[in-house]
């Protein structure tokens, strides 16, 4: 989805400011300057018409001067598109100094083709809003914060449309009341975008803070900059961000900032969809850090898992799962990531493949594992209904770095996968039980070009093969385990 067509000119000045009573330093100025800055996000970078060239070099110096500040009002605020008309709140009586709540005020705005803007100020919110139904919606803050007030639930903001919708520039303030509330649920065909939003305060029940869906299968989305610092409590399972059972199309998330979840950071394995996770950081969550499906790609992501204290169940760093098993299913990519498992109350992999898919590539990405028991990529059996599919069911990994000082079990382990290619890995551990790769059930593979340094056993063979091509391994052996070891 490419960012909105910037306008090719800024509108006309108005009448000067004696005659609209609203000149510089006026409240009227300051919020339309607020809601210029506020909207170049979504606008991009507006264009004058003929800047850029030459000035005409027929025209005056006195021509080419600036008007004083005080005899004409500010240029009128542009309207992006997808939008028709822009509605600053303010001009509707809410109060940006946290008086009166907002929700009835939004409810009375809110139509088709409308963007609403939020000045800076701190608003309370009364009750949970459903702006379903609606045809290009959006709301853009500058410096805005929401507060939910004592007796607010469910979903702040709910909003379903029939076409675009944007929300950008939002700070949600759950440091005080009712923390089980969702900040956001947003379900559009195409051109969903939220950019630039933040949650604040844990979470301590509920269904997590946002949750997103791209309901047309040819339909796109883009959540960048969603922060989620402060997690929920140890006693739930929450979710920092879901994609929904609604979800057809295709979401990208960028540079987003996810810590410390019981129930997945970024959940995004919905049954149908694809889901592209490009830059970010996340840490500390439980079950996963990032969960993708099938055909997703998770790229230029750092996970680190470094505080165990709130007892989370499986902290792994990034799964690869799907709703079900599927032969034909596409292989998701990990891709130049840095994934850190230093500290985690329990974990099974810093990558791990689910028994739900029958392959994935990994390449260019570092692994550092500290936490003892815990492998450093791990593909699970596959499940029975895949067995059959055998030249689908491979892993390939290429320019892998395992390192680290966690004892026990393996740097990279493939079950039940045959056909797989690992190229380029470098895997250093010294603890005296830790094993370099392992495959089990596992036939056709090729380990090239690479170095595997570990204290336990470099290579591990149960009722598999492998060749290994320009390989140095130490120790200098490859253990073989019969069917019972």
């Amino acid at each position: 989805m490419t960012d909105p067509e910037t306008p090719d000119r800024l509108p006309s000045r108005g009448s000067p400011s004696g005659e609209s009573g609203e000149g510089p330093g006026s409240d009227g100025w300051r919020r339309r300057t607020l809601l210029r800055r506020a909207l170049a996000g979504t606008v991009g970078i507006l264009s004058l018409s003929g800047c850029g060239g030459q000035r005409d070099r027929d025209r005056s110096t006195d021509e080419l001067a600036s008007p004083p500040r005080g005899d004409v009002d500010p240029p009128a605020t542009p309207v992006p598109p997808p939008f028709d008309s822009v509605t600053d709140l303010t001009d509707l009586g809410v109060d940006p100094t946290g008086g009166e709540p907002i929700g009835d005020v939004i409810s009375d705005a809110a139509s088709d083709g409308e963007l609403l803007f939020l000045p800076s100020g701190e608003y309370p919110i009364e009750e949970s809003l459903d702006l379903s139904g609606l045809d290009r919606f959006g709301i853009v803050g500058d410096g805005a914060t929401i507060v939910p007030m004592e007796d607010a639930s469910g979903t702040l903001f709910f909003v379903g449309g029939d076409g675009a919708i944007h929300i950008r520039n939002l700070q949600f303030d759950f440091t005080e009341n009712n923390t089980d509330i969702r900040a956001l649920d947003v379900r559009a065909p195409d051109d969903l975008r939220i950019s630039d939003v933040t949650v604040n305060g844990q979470i301590e029940g509920g269904r997590g803070a946002v949750r997103v869906d791209v309901t047309d299968s040819d339909g796109s989305g883009v959540v960048e900059r969603l922060r989620l610092p402060d997690g929920s409590v140890p006693e739930e399972q929450v979710t920092g961000c879901y994609v929904g059972d609604d979800n057809r199309g295709e979401i990208t998330f960028s540079d987003c900032h996810i810590v410390g979840f019981g129930d997945n950071g970024l959940y995004a394995d919905p049954a149908v969809g694809r889901i592209i996770v490009d830059g970010g950081y996340y840490a500390n969550n439980g079950i996963a850090n990032v969960r993708v499906r099938a055909g997703s790609v998770v790229r230029n992501v750092h996970v680190r898992c470094d505080d165990a204290s709130k007892g989370f169940e499986n902290m792994r760093g990034i799964r690869l799962t799907n709703s079900e098993p599927a032969a034909d299913a596409e292989p998701p990519l990990v891709e130049n990531c840095r994934v850190e498992m230093i500290d985690v109350s329990s974990s099974d992999g810093g990558i791990t493949l689910s028994s739900e898919l029958p392959s994935m590539t990994v390449r260019d990405t570092e692994i550092r594992i500290d936490a003892d028991d815990v492998h450093g990529v791990w593909a699970k059996t596959p499940a029975d209904s895949l067995r059959d599919a055998t030249e689908k069911l491979w892993v390939d990994c290429e320019g892998v770095t395992v390192t680290g000082e966690a004892d026990n079990e393996f740097a990279i382990k493939i079950d039940g996968r045959g056909g797989c290619t690992l190229s380029g890995i470098d895997v250093s551990h010294a603890a005296t039980n830790r094993n370099g790769v392992g495959f089990q059930r596992s036939h056709d593979n090729v380990l090239r070009d690479a170095t595997v340094d570990v204290g336990g056993a470099a290579i591990v063979l149960q009722e598999a093969t492998l060749e290994t091509i320009d390989t140095n391994v130490t120790p200098d052996e490859i253990r073989t385990l019969t069917e019972d070891e």
